[in-house]
Formats: structure tokens, C-alpha cells, sequence
């Protein structure tokens, strides 16, 4: 665990970071990024407190821009309202934004993939818009043993729909990236992280 934990503050420093609110249009398709800057983006980032998370584990003086995207307007709007200054968010869904091919050094899914629609069109566009070694990191609640548990085997039993879901989940992410190059679980979350070959 304290290697995955180690790996993670490796990686987000050096693939995530905070420029300001600079030349990165989305909407209607248009896409300006500067020479050299790397592109994180949160998508399905909610009310942008995953995006937060995101900036603060990134040098302010590092060339990296992270953006914020979610497909419900209500959650920008309040988004940008609490971080605006820090950070840029859009509203639309990846299939639709029309971002170039390769051009993502990290995307980051929180909490948000189980609840997506049509989750095959959305990790496709992912990985097309993956730079070569860009990497896709799922973040999920872990699931417990809860099988010596007897309260929680009837609570398990009602939520079989939902791990079953999370299994094909994993199953559509091992077939669209090859497999998962890292898994580690911190503070009841599951940490998956995908590398485009």
C-alpha cells in the first residue's frame, strides 16, 4: 500500500498541475493547449472537488493544465462559482467535446463510473484521446468482505446488482486498455490506474 500511495504522488505531480486559467477552449469543439503544457482532466468531476484534489498535489510552477468536465450544468456552475480561479471547467460529455486524438496526458474518473450511460462510447473516447503512455485513473468506493458479516451479508446481498456492475466495469476497462498496470485501495477507495500502450 505504501508503494501504490508513493506511486500516486509520483505520478500526479508529474502527469497533473494548476497554470491558471489560460488559452483552453473546449466548448463547440475548439481546443487550444500551449507548446509543451500537459492536459489532466477530471471528467464527471461533480461540483469540482475532485478537481481540487487533483491541484493541490501538483507544483504551481509546473506546466500543467487541469480541467474540469461534467455533463450536468447545474454541477459546473457551482464548480466554477468554488474554484474558478484555480482551475477550468466545461460542460458536455468526451464523446461530444471533440478533443484531438492524443492530446491527454491523464484523465481521472472519481466515484463517477458506475453511473455512466452507454460506459463503452465514453471509455473509447478516453482512450482515443490518450496521449501514447497517458494514463486513466478510476478511483471507486472498495468493496469489503463482508462475508463472516451477517448484517452486512443481507446489505451485500441487496447490492449484488451494483458489484456486478462494477465487475463488467473492470472487465470493459481490462479490455479497452489491455489490463490495469496498478490496483491499490486507501481511505475505502479503490485506486485503478490504466496505461494506453
Amino acid at each position: 500500500m505504501k508503494s501504490s500511495s508513493l506511486l500516486l504522488f509520483c505520478i500526479l505531480p508529474c502527469v497533473v498541475a494548476f497554470r491558471g486559467p489560460g488559452p483552453v477552449y473546449m466548448d463547440r469543439g475548439l481546443y487550444h493547449k500551449k507548446f509543451g503544457e500537459m492536459l489532466y482532466l477530471d471528467y464527471c468531476c461533480g461540483i469540482g472537488d475532485s478537481t481540487r484534489d487533483m491541484i493541490q498535489k501538483i507544483p504551481r510552477d509546473s506546466d500543467i493544465r487541469v480541467v474540469g468536465i461534467d455533463m450536468n450544468p447545474v454541477n459546473v456552475a457551482i464548480a466554477r462559482r468554488r474554484h474558478s480561479p484555480l482551475v477550468s471547467f466545461y460542460h458536455g460529455s468526451l464523446p461530444e467535446m471533440r478533443i484531438p486524438k492524443e492530446s491527454v496526458d491523464l484523465i481521472q474518473m472519481k466515484c463517477s463510473l458506475i453511473g455512466l450511460m452507454n460506459k463503452e462510447r465514453h471509455l473509447q473516447e478516453v482512450y482515443r484521446i490518450l496521449k501514447p503512455s497517458g494514463l486513466f485513473l478510476v478511483i471507486q468506493e472498495h468493496e469489503h468482505d463482508h462475508e463472516h458479516d451477517e448484517v452486512a451479508a443481507s446489505f451485500f446481498m441487496s447490492t449484488m446488482t451494483t458489484t456486478t456492475t462494477r465487475g463488467n466495469d473492470n472487465l470493459l476497462l481490462d479490455a479497452i486498455f489491455d489490463d490495469c498496470c496498478e490496483r491499490w485501495v486507501q481511505d475505502d477507495l479503490e485506486y485503478r490506474l490504466y496505461m494506453k500502450e
